[in-house]
């Protein structure tokens, strides 16, 4: 049973230490003296500690990461974290706007930092979106100092502004069967 725990964590290092982790497996495997085999599973726990959890205690959810390649495109998301540890930069391609893209997450889980980052590759890409902004998150993004964010027309949904948006999702537009 130690052996598959073992083994199973030199798989769950493998995205971070790649061909090293089968290396510690092999030693830890191969070992002929039980001191060299307790010297390798101590290394194997310390790395584990190390790069998958803060404590021994700790049991996180370590989904395996995209490869690199797949993680390459032209509008940033964020980082790719894998255990404690940052990867690399996670992009979608643009061919990912023609498909159905849901960003999901708790109340204070980054929805609007991610959409708002997809926004600007948009705007730096000369891509044109539409946001219907109901609780005035996106106003934000005019306090950039890039040049590109003051074009930004922002309409404000049911209050007298200078530019409100009268638009009822409900009523449907006159001539047209709701």
């Amino acid at each position: 049973m130690r052996d598959q725990e073992l083994r199973n964590l030199c798989r769950k290092l493998r995205p971070i230490l790649g061909f090293r982790a089968d290396a510690l497996w092999h030693a830890y495997a191969t070992a002929e003296t039980p001191a060299s085999k307790l010297e390798a599973e101590s290394l194997i726990q310390i790395l584990a500690i190390q790069y998958l959890s803060a404590t021994v205690q700790e049991d996180p959810i370590l989904l395996p990461p995209p490869s690199k390649e797949a993680a390459f495109g032209e509008f940033v998301l964020g980082m790719v974290h894998y255990g404690r540890k940052a990867l690399y930069p996670l992009y979608l391609r643009r061919q990912n706007f023609i498909k159905h893209i849901g960003i999901f997450s708790i109340t204070g889980g980054g929805k609007t930092n991610v959409a708002q980052l997809l926004l600007l590759g948009l705007l730096a890409q000369g891509i044109p979106f539409l946001v219907i902004d109901w609780k005035r998150s996106y106003r934000a993004l005019r306090t950039l100092s890039d040049p590109k964010v003051k074009s930004i027309h922002i309409y404000s949904v049911g209050r007298k502004t200078a530019s409100p948006l009268n638009w009822n999702p409900l009523r449907a537009p006159p001539g047209v069967h709701p």
